[in-house]
């Protein structure tokens, strides 16, 4: 493989065509600009205008015509005939082998006692294959938020846009157009308690090719989840029960309702704990504990729905989470 080379035809010693090649790559565009120059080469000639003469790289050419030369020497000349650039587009891979050149002059004479014709010189060369190879891109995601997270890519070269994509790759948003091999973002419009199929892209900046990480499935954080209740006594002297929780961020703030089918007796608000999967322990003031008697009258025993809204100032999280438990009464314990 090679940039630039020579051929020739000499049907005469001293006498024929001879043809020098380079080629100019694009990595952007996987194409090389070939340019093939025709010279003549003599000692003595004296031949008239030639307006049949061909040039060609791999099938694209044209005719052209050279003007009468008259040179008498015993030493040797050169004289450039053609010039001629085509654009040779190469594979998807980047090779290009085989690459036609062909030039032709017509003499129709007689030199150094041989008659020539027409002097077609040709050669097939392997073009340097163009880098089309893509970057390896990864990322990893931190700082998970409700509304968001941060995701910092990495490419295994030097790259100059930077996408991300929610979606598994259906849609791409371009994060960054930073030179390197790293790049990050931080997203924080996102709708919380959601899954998001999330995939980097970074094209590499000498060939422009794009190199894609795999897919990595990241949820936002959602609401406070409530996992189980325990019996809740509603005439003891103090009222107290446990509720196992399990909490994304201590910011965050809290409703408890607690329903007898689709009636609400109870709202307990403002409710904070700490981040993490706990026991925690709820205890009614007296005006809590009354309510909950007040609405329980005639009822001495029923399985509650206990509902958990979680908040982030005024905006609730995620979905309202839901676990029953037993809500009594210590009349209903002395009957046994």
């Amino acid at each position: 493989m090679a940039l630039s080379g020579s051929f020739s035809n000499y049907p005469v010693s001293g006498f024929g065509l001879y043809c020098t090649w380079s080629a100019t790559q694009s990595f952007i565009g996987n194409y090389s600009d070939v340019t093939l120059n025709v010279y003549l080469k003599y000692y003595s000639i004296s031949v008239g205008e030639r307006s049949d003469s061909t040039v060609s790289i791999e099938g694209y050419g044209e005719m052209y015509t050279t003007p009468a030369i008259s040179e008498s020497s015993t030493s040797a000349h050169t004289t450039l005939l053609k010039t001629y650039t085509a654009r040779i587009y190469h594979n998807t891979d980047g090779t290009k082998p085989g690459v036609f050149l062909s030039a032709s002059w017509r003499f129709g004479g007689t030199y150094s006692g041989v008659y020539v014709g027409t002097i077609t010189a040709s050669a097939s060369v392997n073009l340097d294959t163009i880098d089309r190879s893509a970057p390896s891109v990864s990322f990893t995601v931190s700082a998970i938020t409700p509304y968001g997270f941060k995701i910092s890519a990495v490419s295994s070269a030097v790259s100059n846009i930077w996408q991300y994509s929610l979606n598994n790759g259906s849609t791409w948003t371009t994060f960054s157009t930073a030179v390197g091999t790293t790049a990050s973002i931080t997203l924080n419009s996102l709708t919380p308690d959601t899954s998001y199929a999330v995939k980097v892209s970074a094209r590499k900046q000498s060939n422009q090719v794009y190199g894609y990480s795999s897919t990595t499935s990241v949820k936002t954080l959602g609401g406070s989840i409530l996992n189980s209740i325990s019996t809740l006594t509603a005439d003891d002297i103090t009222v107290s029960f446990t509720v196992n929780v399990t909490v994304f961020n201590a910011g965050y703030t809290h409703t408890l309702s607690i329903k007898n089918g689709s009636t609400t007796y109870l709202t307990l608000s403002g409710i904070s704990w700490s981040a993490s999967t706990a026991n925690r322990i709820i205890t009614l003031n007296e005006g809590e504990r009354t309510t909950l008697l007040n609405a329980m009258s005639s009822i001495k025993s029923f399985t509650g729905t206990f509902s958990l809204q979680t908040f982030n100032g005024g905006t609730q999280i995620g979905n309202t989470s839901t676990a029953t438990g037993t809500i009594e009464t210590r009349q209903i314990l002395r009957q046994f």
